[in-house]
């Protein structure tokens, strides 16, 4: 088990799954800020998205992590 940092990614309201998880805050930071970056200014909530990071205590051998 370790500590790594979850992708949630949401797109219309809805919890993208599964999360991707990432070993470094900076390269989950950087995969939450690009995938947005398209929708951000839509005006329609259907294609809204939103994506944040947060630690998460997983078993290894059961995700990839990147």
């Amino acid at each position: 088990m370790t500590h790594v940092f979850a992708l949630m990614l949401y797109v219309g309201g809805n919890l993208i799954e599964p999360p991707m998880y990432f070993y470094k805050i900076e390269t989950c930071n950087y995969y939450a800020r690009e995938t947005v970056r398209r929708y951000g200014l839509s005006d329609n909530s259907k294609h809204f998205g939103t994506a944040y990071c947060v630690p998460k205590y997983i078993k290894l051998e059961e995700f990839k992590v990147y």
